[in-house]
């Protein structure tokens, strides 16, 4: 497609120093993602993409790993389902009851989090693009709310669209 080698030309560019290859600026999935994402206008994919790759970047999300999110992930308060639901999603579930801010670091929420959306997106099958979430609320409590983590949540989708 044609929008997708201007998004690629400009970003080399203007943005050569930003990383290459899966979630990089030559990376045309993503760049297809960004072009529809911003109905097809090359300059605010572009605006957008190196945004999302910046924090991409800062985030260290290409650093995460199963490991390193371990001692969150063994709270059970959220996961990625076995299975796609009916529409070939992948199904991320994150049980708020299990969530206690006071106990644990927020620093390791925030990856946790992060893990598990890249996680459902590697089982994406071919031609899809949504996820679904499912929050389960049964037993959430005062002792379960965070702001500072929906805070962080809601910035993290501002970084997509």
């Amino acid at each position: 497609m044609q929008l997708v080698l201007e998004v690629k030309e400009k970003l080399q560019k203007e943005y050569h120093s930003l990383p290459v290859g899966k979630n990089g600026r030559d990376d045309e999935d993503m760049i297809l993602w960004f072009l529809k994402d911003r109905k097809f206008s090359v300059e605010d994919a572009v605006a957008k993409l190196t945004k999302a790759i910046k924090w991409r970047q800062e985030f260290k999300v290409s650093e995460l790993s199963e490991e390193l999110v371990k001692n969150v992930a063994q709270t059970g308060k959220a996961y990625v389902h076995d299975f796609l639901d009916v529409n070939d999603r992948p199904v991320l579930i994150v049980e708020a009851s299990k969530h206690f801010p006071a106990m644990q670091d927020p620093a390791e929420d925030e990856k946790l989090c992060v893990f598990m959306i890249e996680k459902a997106l590697q089982k994406l099958p071919t031609g899809k693009e949504d996820i679904l979430g499912i929050f389960d609320l049964r037993g959430f409590g005062t002792d379960n709310a965070d702001l500072k983590f929906l805070t962080f949540l809601l910035a993290l989708c501002h970084q997509i669209n």
